[in-house]
């Protein structure tokens, strides 16, 4: 009988150990996972076929919201009006073709982003080229794609 509460006393203290062991990685891993890494970007956005008069309503320094959600997405810094072109078949040749009457928007926005898995997420969206989004500011609304990400580094 001696031997069986030695052994259970034995299997109590273990599973006790085992249990602080257990509690006390969690904890470290949960400390760890906590860490959160902001990134400032210039995010570069495409905006097709846009009024030649867009530039009226753009201001650098302005916040842009994300259209979807309402948050925050960053600030202005900087945009470019360039002539719309596309690209035809003319008699099975490419030709390029320039649209006096529309303009391409090349939109710059400077933004706070997390780094999380080793992508960017600003305003709750994970950035990726490509990816369209709408946005929104003061004066103007848009639906453009991203063409550029760059970190930036403030020294």
């Amino acid at each position: 009988m001696k031997n069986w509460k030695k052994a259970i006393m034995a299997i109590l203290v273990l599973g006790i150990l085992y249990s602080s062991f257990v509690y006390i990685q969690k904890s470290k891993s949960d400390e760890a996972g906590k860490e959160i890494a902001f990134v400032d970007l210039e995010i570069t956005f495409l905006v097709e076929e846009v009024e030649n008069n867009a530039s009226d309503y753009i201001f650098p320094g302005e916040i842009v919201v994300d259209h979807e959600n309402g948050l925050e997405f960053g600030k202005i810094k900087d945009h470019v009006l360039a002539s719309h072109r596309e690209t035809i078949m003319d008699s099975e040749e490419p030709a390029i073709v320039s649209f006096p009457a529309k303009s391409d928007l090349y939109l710059t926005i400077e933004a706070r982003a997390t780094e999380l898995n080793d992508s960017y997420v600003v305003a709750a969206k994970k950035l990726a080229i490509g990816k369209k989004i709408a946005l929104y500011s003061k004066d103007y609304a848009c639906y453009g794609t991203i063409i550029g990400i760059e970190e930036t580094y403030n020294d």
